[in-house]
């Protein structure tokens, strides 16, 4: 008789629950190995929900010399467990801080709760970031006489959070540096550094990147390397969180080009659910709003044209005069979209008006073939 399965350790980020509580485990401390002998800083760029959350807490147990843990694992028989290295953990992940107040008050619960698991004193005095992080690295060197690693999750999570308010995510990035500075003060009291970022399709939907060109874009390593917030490009952010992955260089007048695309199918996937998610939460009702209303959608190409530039919405209960039938031809209720207008014009909507508990929403797309994007999209509800 075969064995019986493992449970799947869905939702779970722990890596000592899954491995106690015998729960199927993918082997990834081979990876783990090659990170810790090959250097000492690393920028983890995978989507969310990629395990980035579980590796960083299997480096966390690794350096903590947990021994018990990896037995049988590919790591074991190649890691010396005489060495224990004090671990400081800065997690990012939950809330939303929104003022440079709010981050200071975060970073330093963060510092202190590290330092009250690490049995050492961390000064706050005077709210000082900088002095309190740097006294807890050398102060649990010290205390353990071993070197520090350092694993932050969400490390830009605060900024991308309010990415579309530039000027609070630039003071946000200000709050973020003034911890992170610190570490390279305190090189020879570290032993490793990963950080793992977050997502925002919000920059997408702002910046109306055309989605298409995902799989064939070409980049230079300024806008790869680049993390200007004011002028950040979104083919940066893809590229810098893992979306966006390198398939091939060349060179044009000196100057090195990188070819990108989506890494897998899974990744593939994974985007997919975000845009679904981002995108139709701005229709009415949402994403559940497909199970229980009818949607008649027009799309229309321009050429060259100039539409409005802000789309306008009409609430679900304040329907627009003319919404009981259809309107005359060239008529659009005034939205000025002509996708709309044809939609009202030529009663596309008229056959599923007055469907019991089914709610009808009439949408309006308008590409323009020179801007290769999105230009204007009206939405109306029909009683």
């Amino acid at each position: 008789m075969s064995p019986p399965l493992k449970k799947l350790p869905i939702g779970i980020q722990t890596f000592s629950e899954i491995i106690t509580e015998g729960y199927a485990y993918v082997d990834k401390t081979a990876h783990a190995l090659a990170l810790a002998n090959g250097g000492k800083y690393y920028f983890l760029s995978r989507p969310r929900r990629f395990g980035k959350s579980l590796f960083l807490d299997t480096l966390k147990d690794l350096f903590e010399g947990r021994e018990a843990l990896f037995r049988g694992l590919a790591i074991h028989p190649h890691w010396d467990w005489s060495r224990r290295h004090p671990v400081i953990r800065i997690d990012f992940a939950g809330g939303v801080v929104q003022t440079r107040a709010a981050l200071d008050l975060r970073i330093g619960r963060l510092l202190r709760e590290n330092a009250e698991r690490l049995g050492v004193d961390c000064d706050w005095t005077n709210n000082d970031i900088p002095g309190c992080f740097g006294d807890l690295i050398r102060a649990a060197q010290a205390a353990h006489g071993s070197r520090v690693a350092i694993l932050v999750d969400e490390y830009d999570k605060p900024i991308l959070d309010n990415i579309d308010r530039l000027e609070r995510a630039a003071e946000l990035r200000e709050g973020l540096k003034n911890l992170y500075s610190t570490m390279k003060a305190q090189d020879a009291h570290i032993q490793f550094e990963t950080g793992s970022p977050s997502f925002l399709i919000k920059l997408l939907q702002q910046r109306r990147a055309f989605l298409p060109e995902l799989e064939g874009i070409e980049a230079s390593e300024e806008i790869l390397d680049s993390f200007d917030i004011e002028r950040i490009d979104p083919v940066t952010l893809l590229f810098q969180t893992g979306y966006l992955t390198i398939a091939a260089t060349r060179w044009r007048r000196s100057r090195r080009l990188y070819r990108l695309r989506l890494p897998n199918q899974e990744v593939k996937m994974a985007l997919a659910d975000h845009l679904i998610d981002g995108y139709l939460g701005t229709l009415p009702g949402g994403r559940d709003a497909p199970q229980d209303a009818l949607y008649v959608i027009e799309i229309k190409l321009i050429r060259g044209q100039a539409p409005r530039e802000s789309s306008r919405t009409a609430p679900p209960d304040a329907p627009l005069p003319g919404d009981e039938c259809a309107p005359d031809p060239g008529q659009d209720g005034g939205v000025g979209n002509p996708a709309l207008a044809q939609i009202r014009a030529r009663g596309y909507s008229a056959k599923y008006r007055g469907l019991p508990g089914k709610g009808l929403f009439e949408v309006g797309l308008v590409f323009d073939s020179q801007a290769r994007n999105l230009v204007q999209a009206d939405w109306v509800a029909v009683a």
